[in-house]
């Protein structure tokens, strides 16, 4: 006698498995980012910025990272872009959440559709149940908008802030304290 199939191997084909594996991987990878970044810009060490911020929500982790920045003598100068950065992660934690917190309905009919349904209970927000509609491709494609957003972050972090070449400064400086004579206009002859 062969095992039943589990209800979640009823509603999602080994493609939509695939895909919210890689959703919930890349995720991972984007708040081990943030870590290491707020760990660095709070000048403290990896596993004690890990306990000290874990137990908090995304949203507060992308507060806590814009207020240290906005302090950072290093970072300060990009705050407008870090505050993009941090709307578009926001937007990316909904998408994600859409795909790994659903619950998965067997479809109705035979066989498994192309397109999983499932049922999302958001936290925050005035829906109380939204219906999720997602193809693998759809979850793929997530997970591909939250690698580019975690790469966006690392640019930002890696950014430097425009510096003045020190041939400029110098000449600046000789031209400070040694300003040109200014020359007179010559008066044409009637």
């Amino acid at each position: 006698m062969g095992r039943k199939k589990s209800p979640v191997r009823k509603a999602l084909t080994n493609a939509h498995l695939q895909a919210i594996g890689l959703v919930a991987a890349q995720w991972n990878s984007l708040e081990l980012v943030i870590l290491y970044i707020l760990s660095q810009l709070a000048g403290l060490k990896f596993s004690t910025t890990v306990a000290l911020v874990a137990p908090s929500n995304f949203a507060a982790w992308l507060d806590m990272l814009r207020r240290l920045a906005k302090r950072s003598k290093s970072h300060s100068w990009k705050e407008e872009d870090l505050k993009g950065i941090c709307q578009k992660l926001k937007t990316l934690q909904t998408a994600r959440n859409s795909v790994v917190h659903a619950v998965w309905q067997e479809p109705e009919g035979i066989g498994l559709s192309n397109i999983a349904s499932g049922l999302g209970f958001p936290k925050r927000g005035l829906s109380i149940i939204l219906e999720v509609e997602k193809s693998a491709a759809d979850m793929r494609s997530i997970a591909k908008s939250i690698e580019a957003g975690e790469r966006e972050l690392i640019a930002w972090w890696s950014q430097q802030p425009p510096t003045i070449a020190l041939s400029t400064v110098g000449q600046m400086y000789r031209a400070a304290q040694n300003p040109r004579p200014k020359i007179a206009k010559r008066q044409s002859q009637p």
